[in-house]
């Protein structure tokens, strides 16, 4: 599992793999874990993790830290193996400094903390500075808020990361088409056939430019029937999880967008999270399910989807 700390001490994973049970891990089950010291024994040598057992018995100090110089509250990377549900721990280092002055740094996560007035945020437990300078990509800041997730590029000093570049979610799949429904209760749209999710961290613009701060509510109850958008985010089974909502001027020729893996495919069709697109008069040869490809499609007058041209990989 990989992830990052959010502002509560819990993890937010961002990757998890999985093993048949009996089959080891790769190195002798080396595990690192950071967190916050809590339930020390120092009798024991033990203590715990966001309620994750640490067995220290065996362990050294890295660098110039000293175990007895541990304690409740204390931010630690702990270097070990695991042994049943605990981590046996070879070397702790204390992190009580995440980065030395005048590092280059880059960090994702939620924002929390969030000071529109100092133009301050916390991400991970480190201050970010926004200034004149700081560049946008993929966001806006009238976007920034707490609970959003970035990742920001820049120098930390004194403590405070400045931030040169500030990049919202990073999507696999994009779409350009028409609001066919709207489910305000389930936040849920339907986009050309796709079913796009949003959430609380879904952005929503009318102007990538447009840095006033608006209500995400009004912006969601502002959706109509009809209206095009630009919708970035990741590829579900059967939907698509909208990280960014643009709303677009009309298409002139009606037809639609997508950028994304391709799930199925069958004898005259294409599926896409549970889109079928047929083929018309076009070709499938060579592609494969699993591939990312761009597809141009239109609706049909009987309600189907059929493609305006061949899939460009």
């Amino acid at each position: 599992m990989s992830g990052w700390r959010l502002d509560d001490g819990s993890f937010r994973a961002s990757y998890v793999g999985a093993r048949a049970i009996g089959m080891d891990f790769d190195d002798d089950n080396e595990v690192e874990l950071e967190g916050v010291v809590q339930n020390l024994d120092a009798m024991a040598q033990t203590f715990t993790i966001n309620g994750f057992n640490v067995d220290y018995q065996l362990a050294t100090g890295d660098d110039d830290f000293d175990l007895d110089d541990l304690s409740n509250g204390m931010t630690v990377e702990v270097e070990g193996y695991l042994q049943g549900a605990t981590l046996m721990a070879r070397e702790i280092d204390d992190e009580d400094d995440l980065f030395d002055d005048n590092d280059d740094v880059e960090i994702s996560g939620d924002i929390y903390d969030y000071d529109s007035t100092a133009r301050t945020f916390r991400i991970n437990g480190v201050l970010v500075q926004i200034d004149g300078d700081t560049d946008f990509d993929d966001i806006s800041a009238g976007s920034l808020q707490d609970g959003v997730f970035v990742k920001v590029e820049g120098d930390y000093r004194n403590g405070v990361l400045l931030a040169d570049e500030i990049e919202g979610r990073e999507g696999d799949a994009e779409l350009d088409g028409q609001i066919e429904q709207i489910d305000l209760s389930n936040e849920l749209l339907v986009v050309s056939g796709v079913r796009v999710q949003l959430t609380a961290n879904t952005l929503i613009d009318d102007d990538d430019d447009d840095d006033d701060r608006r209500n995400r509510v009004d912006d969601i109850n502002a959706f109509n029937v009809g209206d095009y958008v630009e919708v970035e985010g990741r590829q579900r089974a059967d939907y698509l999880e909208a990280f960014t909502i643009e709303r677009e001027d009309g298409d002139d020729d009606d037809d639609f967008e997508l950028e994304a893996r391709v799930d199925a495919l069958g004898s005259n069709s294409v599926t896409f999270m549970n889109l079928e697109i047929l083929q018309g008069n076009f070709s499938l040869s060579g592609v494969r399910v699993g591939d990312e490809v761009e597809a141009e499609y239109r609706k049909t007058t009987g309600g189907q989807y059929e493609l305006v041209e061949n899939l460009d990989d």
